[in-house]
């Protein structure tokens, strides 16, 4: 059985703070464009501040309760 968790992520690109829309969200892992882990958030209110990170791509893994991974690419422009 394969379950579908749908995040929604805005405002896309970005300047400054992101939220994301969804249900069970555990954490939210960050990482730039190489791969490499900059950010790890929990938190209750989903939103994630990318106010002080360089332009670029970034990828949010979003993990829910149950363990499950969904990565959707954001992109912060200044």
């Amino acid at each position: 059985e394969v379950l579908v968790n749908t995040y929604s992520i805005y405002p896309n690109p970005t300047s400054g703070m992101v939220t994301i829309e969804g249900e069970n969200i555990n954490y939210v892992a960050v990482y730039n464009s190489l791969g490499q882990l900059v950010k790890v958030v929990r938190t209750q209110d989903n939103v994630v501040d990318m106010s002080t990170y360089e332009n670029g791509v970034y990828f949010f893994n979003v993990v829910d309760n149950a363990g499950t991974n969904s990565v959707q690419r954001v992109v912060v422009a200044k």
